[in-house]
């Protein structure tokens, strides 16, 4: 990320939406290596959870009421589900917020991880996550909207993104973590697309797939 896209992401002003009693919030959490492309992490949840089973996902998770804010809950849960502490990242700005399929806001955060030994020895959450992949930024030019529906998402527009894992396919990302790193995308290189927010979700009180 250059400078261009720093200074995109520092005066991006984020569309709140209205709060819900179960809201959530994720991290997108980048990393700069020397010489290296940037990459940005995702993990992958355990298959037997009730939701989003197997699913490539943003570290994150509900608001805590012993949370001050939610901002405070993402920097709790991306410790608990990656050992990353709070200490070790700064934080970068804020996306526009979401609705899950649920009708319940989600909130995204970006950070840049100044440890970046971090990413070597990750303490995934043995209850939640299964596995990490270290996704370089130029993987977010591959997503495409889901015209097919390969997946079963009331998101429309829909996308998705291939994973490659160490030159493995290895899944999908899709519903509303492909939406948010759309919308990442967007924000950093100044474009413009078609993004379902998921206000129908929240307007209906309707539950489906994101």
């Amino acid at each position: 990320m250059d400078a261009m896209h720093r200074l995109n992401l520092k005066h991006h002003r984020p569309q709140r939406l209205v709060e819900t009693p179960r809201s959530s919030a994720v991290t997108l959490v980048l990393s700069f290596r020397e010489d290296d492309e940037p990459v940005l992490l995702l993990t992958r949840r355990q298959a037997g959870l009730r939701h989003y089973a197997d699913d490539w996902c943003l570290p994150g998770g509900g608001y805590n009421p012993t949370d001050a804010s939610l901002l405070t809950c993402a920097w709790r849960e991306l410790e608990e589900e990656t050992g990353i502490p709070r200490q070790d990242c700064l934080l970068l700005g804020e996306l526009d917020d979401f609705y899950d399929g649920r009708g319940e806001l989600v909130r995204p955060f970006v950070c840049v991880l100044m440890e970046t030994g971090r990413l070597d020895n990750l303490q995934l959450q043995a209850s939640e996550a299964a596995a990490a992949v270290l996704l370089p930024l130029s993987r977010l030019e591959a997503i495409v909207e889901d015209r097919e529906q390969r997946f079963p998402s009331r998101r429309q527009p829909a996308y998705l993104l291939e994973i490659d894992n160490q030159g493995v396919a290895d899944g999908c990302v899709w519903g509303l973590t492909a939406s948010i790193l759309l919308h990442f995308r967007d924000v950093l290189t100044g474009r413009i697309s078609l993004l379902c927010k998921g206000e129908e979700f929240k307007r209906e009180g309707m539950i489906y797939a994101t």
